[in-house]
């Protein structure tokens, strides 16, 4: 009996440290500059334990592009000149909130996003939020690990008969979500009520 234990337990962890070493790297590619979309500005959190559950707003040229959560990133467009980024946050939050910066024709930016907790007794805590520019080099090792925060619903095109028109239609992530699945929420019902 001791033998066979001995035996599942060596082959557990023969499995376990095969599929750790062929953990495939991923490497992050940036998206490239057009010259009709503008420069690509990225803005990164890295993943950090302190403050995991604030995801501010980014705010660019006054203008809300979206919500950055723990270990993720997204990029957009902007036309060369200058620009301002702003997080949205409390005024409880200390730190370099905002950064200005001037972005030449078909260039890449990258804005990281940092966050800490300081304690200290007999005081609230301090909690802050920087955002920086960082270097490409830095910045795209960092990313791989992120996760892209982008648009997740796969679009799919259907032609419509009138008017010879193209529309746009959004393909459910998840069979709870299409209302041909078998499976619906609807259809469930709670068993503490009445």
């Amino acid at each position: 009996m001791n033998n066979y234990l001995l035996r599942n337990a060596a082959t557990f962890i023969t499995v376990l440290l095969l599929t750790s070493c062929s953990q495939k790297v991923v490497k992050f590619v940036p998206e490239q500059p057009s010259i009709s979309k503008g420069s690509v500005i990225y803005i990164y959190r890295p993943n950090a334990l302190a403050n995991i559950v604030v995801s501010p707003g980014v705010i660019v040229d006054g203008e809300k592009k979206f919500d950055i959560k723990n270990d993720a990133y997204n990029y957009f467009y902007l036309p060369a000149g200058q620009h301002h980024i702003e997080l949205d946050l409390p005024e409880r939050f200390q730190g370099n909130k905002s950064v200005g910066f001037s972005i030449e024709p078909n260039s890449i930016k990258y804005f990281r996003i940092t966050t800490s907790m300081k304690f200290e007794m007999n005081k609230l805590y301090g909690r802050t939020f920087d955002i920086s520019e960082v270097l490409a080099s830095e910045a795209v090792e960092e990313l791989a690990e992120c996760e892209y925060l982008g648009n997740k619903k796969s679009m799919v095109q259907n032609k419509v008969n009138t008017d010879d028109s193209q529309r746009l239609e959004e393909k459910p992530d998840s069979p709870i979500d299409d209302p041909g699945s078998k499976f619906s929420i609807s259809k469930t019902r709670n068993p503490f009520s009445k």
